[in-house]
């Protein structure tokens, strides 16, 4: 027996080994699933919008026995058309975080320590309103912290601090609302702002994730930017 010939039958021989174990395990556990496996419940559809990035593109949300299981693009969306970026169908994994808040929480540790307990919404109503009631009382100072800028939540989140002496502050801008007002002013058009990237003969980005989380990834993953017959080095100033 020659020396390559003797190395590729041990070789072989330890693959066959480890990988029989690992596939015995494997089929173990396969057998243990399968042991508590049972046919599906009723199915249902709900309708809803993907809250990942400011685009808020509509999904279909598949639900068993009133658990939902996947998310999926809706074809009617005008904007993704029946398609979700990754984070669209990722998203349902924060159902099933086991951290997830799924209610209020008390802290009943000192600050730090990281220690919760759950109450119901009526102690966490009477909570918030001794304690807004006792720094209005005092004049102290108290400052609200909200994410949405614009709508009827950030409306009425912003009236009910302001009534209470609360400084309202907001968390940073979507991309979108950044630049509404510059491209407003520059167009005379007050709307979102929408770029037509498979018309365009140039694009250039300082530093935007045109695919990924700047403004609409799925309108710009369904257009070319680069259009038929167009090298990659041309240059037009007639549409940019």
């Amino acid at each position: 027996m020659k020396r390559r010939t003797f190395l590729s039958y041990s070789g072989g021989v330890i693959a066959g080994v480890t990988l029989g174990e690992f596939g015995r395990r494997q089929l173990a556990r396969a057998d243990a699933r399968a042991a508590t496996w049972r046919e599906p419940g009723i199915v249902t559809w709900a309708t809803s919008v993907c809250r990942e990035c400011p685009a808020g593109c509509t999904l279909r949300a598949r639900i068993v026995d009133g658990v939902p299981l996947s998310l999926q693009g809706n074809p009617v969306c005008p904007i993704a058309r029946g398609r979700l970026c990754a984070k669209g169908p990722a998203a349902i994994e924060g159902y099933f975080d086991p951290d997830r808040l799924v209610g209020p929480v008390k802290c009943v540790g000192k600050r730090g320590e990281n220690r919760w307990e759950r109450i119901e919404w009526p102690a966490a109503v009477a909570l918030l309103s001794s304690s807004v009631e006792r720094l209005s009382a005092n004049h102290e100072a108290m400052l609200a912290l909200g994410s949405e800028e614009q709508g009827p939540v950030a409306s009425a989140w912003g009236r009910f601090w302001q009534a209470a002496g609360a400084r309202v502050a907001w968390a940073p801008a979507p991309t979108a609302a950044r630049l509404r007002p510059s491209l407003t002013a520059m167009t005379g058009v007050a709307g979102d702002p929408l770029f037509d990237l498979q018309g365009a003969s140039y694009v250039l980005s300082f530093g935007a994730p045109i695919v990924e989380e700047w403004l609409s990834p799925m309108w710009s993953q369904r257009t070319r930017i680069r259009p038929k017959g167009m090298r990659s080095a041309a240059w037009s100033p007639r549409r940019t």
